[in-house]
Order: C-alpha cells, then sequence, then structure tokens
C-alpha cells in the first residue's frame, strides 16, 4: 500500500499534468491594445466565448400584462434551450442562458423589465434561431414563443429590445470616417 506523502504526491503530479493538458499553464489574461478597441480576456471562460454570438433580448411587457402572464414568458423562454434544435442533428441551438429583471438604482431601463441573454456557437445558429422574415428556414420553437410573447409587449415591436453581437468582435460604425 502507497504511504500517505507518496499518495499526495502522485496526486499533485498527476493534477498537474492534467492541467498542462487542459491548457491551465498558460496565463489567464491576455495583454491588449485598448487604442485599437482590443479587450482583455479576463479568463479561459471568456476566451472560449470569443466569436460566440450574443444574442440580449429585453421586455417591457404592458401594463394590463398579468403576473401570471409574465411567468409563463419567462418560463416558456427557459424552456427554448431545450426546444431550439438545429433541425438537421437536433443538436441544441442556444449554448447559454442568462435571465433576470431590472434591479438598478439608476432608473434609465425605459420601462423595460426583463432581459435575456443567450448565447450562440456562430451567426448560422442565431440566424436559424431568429428565422421568419430574417432566415429560412427558422426555428419552430422560436416563432411560437414569439406568438405568445408579441400580445403582452407594451407598443408591440416598441416593448421589445433585441441587441446581438460578435463575442470579441469590434467593428466601426457606418458612416463617414472619423479623422483622427
Amino acid at each position: 500500500m502507497m504511504n500517505l506523502p507518496n499518495l499526495t504526491q502522485s496526486l499533485v503530479a498527476g493534477l498537474a499534468s492534467a492541467m498542462v493538458l487542459a491548457g491551465c499553464d498558460k496565463p489567464a489574461a491576455t495583454a491588449a491594445d485598448p487604442q485599437r478597441g482590443e479587450a482583455v480576456v479576463a479568463s479561459r471562460a471568456d476566451a472560449a466565448a470569443e466569436g460566440r454570438v450574443v444574442h440580449v433580448v429585453s421586455f417591457k411587457f404592458k401594463p394590463t400584462a398579468s403576473a401570471a402572464q409574465i411567468t409563463e414568458v419567462v418560463d416558456a423562454f427557459k424552456r427554448l434551450r431545450t426546444l431550439s434544435v438545429d433541425a438537421g442533428t437536433g443538436r441544441p441551438l442556444i449554448k447559454s442562458f442568462r435571465y433576470g429583471t431590472n434591479n438598478s438604482l439608476e432608473n434609465v431601463n425605459k420601462g423595460f423589465t426583463h432581459c435575456f441573454i443567450l448565447t450562440f456557437a456562430n451567426l448560422a445558429d442565431r440566424d436559424y434561431y431568429v428565422g421568419n422574415d430574417h432566415a429560412k428556414p427558422f426555428d419552430p420553437a422560436h416563432e411560437r414563443f414569439k406568438q405568445l410573447v408579441g400580445p403582452l409587449l407594451d407598443g408591440g415591436a416598441d416593448g421589445v429590445f433585441v441587441f446581438d453581437f460578435t463575442n470579441g468582435a469590434v467593428t466601426p460604425p457606418a458612416g463617414p470616417a472619423i479623422e483622427r
């Protein structure tokens, strides 16, 4: 039987080897040039998310929307994590899903109360998910969800805010060139 100091040495050596194989021997942060709009990658999780498409959705519900109706919308949105799948492979489209209600003290939410942040592996997955007039074919689960939430939004399309971006990609705004 192995004695305790040798067992500890073996465990530490095995853990160190596994960390090297997983790339954990590399620094977590990378250098950046803020003048060029480059951000510091703060962790390996952030680095792994580089290039993924982030889909931010915020809702402003009608004052007449009941708590039960809003709960139904939130629950239906959460179910999209498993219902929204690639039509050909059955692979889930949504890689990560976060949500919550506004709790800012700044009072600049413009009546938007609920926010959902979804991450897709790539633009093609996001495009299929968004679908309808934007891309065909499209995700039928997301289409059904839009039919559920639409009538409850304050001002129709004005009651939803959507902002998509590719993580780590910053492009200059369109328009005339800015002289420096």
